[in-house]
């Protein structure tokens, strides 16, 4: 079951419990993460999980929204600016939520299990919820934000990656030897795991899933491709205003560009697919060829773009809110690998 903050001080109380721990109301989700810092660490359970994500509706749109899937949730704790949902069920596992309805920025907060709940459960029903979109980063992000810590922190390192490669790919620049088609999993345990990205990248043709980030006597989090930000210390102010403000950023400025955008047609290099919702790519005429189209499953294809440079002001309506997926033709498209030179984005590979 998910914490619950109590509201009013028991006949009996905890004498462990130092005054504000009792919290009936939050003013708004600055002033909840306050309370999180100062006093999560007197809930006897796991490490903190937070999933921010960007949605069209309001906090109780979303929660009604979320009620309609059939999978049980429902609000159980108000605490005026936010609110605590479970799933009915054995364990009532759940989150806390905040939403700004000014961007839509909504985050959840959880120490149920990752694997079984976060996973497998909080996260597909956000993803089968309209309009909202959990937030997701490609394995370039990761290495991007590494990179961007490790340079602006001369303290800080990584003692843990996890790196995979798909089955089915194959990459001419890696040794040969190394060149095959299995599905390839690396865990690497050391406090030189940022340095060492490139070198699995180069040989293996492994990208990482995951990163545990430490700046000593700061914070130490976990951040994964799924978007869930695994807090292990320090504050959560810290880690989503500063830490991972790019993806937070990203995602506000996503959606403002979505909304602001003309309905239209989509074109990938030689092809043209019509779009119910907005424009998606047009890219330079002679660039965003097509090298290859593939069918993995019956509604799974994967397509190779080469030498794609798209202004971002082109992708305004196609792109999600989240900066690393597009729509098209009902499908639900994952940008694997972006790049932000001077204002272009290049996609490297997008799968449907």
């Amino acid at each position: 079951m998910v914490f619950k903050i109590e509201p009013e001080e028991p006949e009996d109380p905890d004498e462990s419990r130092p005054e504000g721990f009792y919290s009936g109301s939050f003013e708004d989700e600055s002033d909840f993460h306050n309370y999180l810092d100062n006093y999560y660490k007197y809930y006897p359970k796991d490490d903190l999980q937070i999933i921010p994500g960007i949605t069209t509706y309001s906090r109780d749109e979303l929660v009604e929204r979320l009620s309609q899937l059939g999978t049980g949730w429902r609000e159980s704790d108000n605490y005026d600016r936010v609110v605590r949902l479970i799933i009915d069920g054995r364990t009532k596992e759940g989150a806390y939520l905040t939403l700004n309805e000014e961007n839509g920025l909504f985050t959840m907060y959880t120490d149920d299990p990752k694997k079984g709940f976060v996973d497998d459960q909080l996260i597909p029903d956000l993803e089968r919820a309209p309009n909202t979109y959990p937030l997701q980063v490609s394995s370039y992000q990761i290495s991007s934000l590494t990179s961007s810590i490790m340079s602006e922190h001369d303290s800080a390192y990584s003692n843990e990656v996890i790196l995979k490669r798909k089955r089915g790919s194959s990459n001419d620049d890696i040794p040969e030897r190394f060149d095959t088609e299995n599905k390839r999993t690396i865990n690497y345990y050391s406090k030189d795991a940022a340095d060492v990205l490139e070198y699995f990248k180069d040989n293996f043709d492994v990208r990482p899933s995951s990163i545990r980030i430490v700046i000593p006597n700061r914070i130490k989090f976990k951040i994964d491709k799924s978007g869930v930000l695994k807090l292990e210390r320090g504050s959560v102010s810290d880690l989503l205003r500063e830490m991972v403000t790019p993806f937070i950023d990203r995602m506000v400025d996503g959606k403002s560009a979505y909304e602001s955008a003309d309905v239209g047609r989509v074109e990938l290099g030689d092809r043209e697919v019509s779009q119910s919702s907005p424009a998606l790519i047009s890219p330079p005429k002679g660039k965003g060829l097509i090298k290859s189209i593939s069918r993995e499953r019956s509604t799974c294809y994967q397509i190779e773009i080469i030498c794609q440079l798209i202004p971002i002001l082109s992708l305004n309506r196609y792109i999600s809110p989240l900066n690393s997926m597009i729509h098209l033709g009902g499908h639900t498209l994952i940008l694997e690998e972006m790049r932000q030179p001077s204002g272009s984005i290049l996609v490297k590979e997008v799968k449907i």
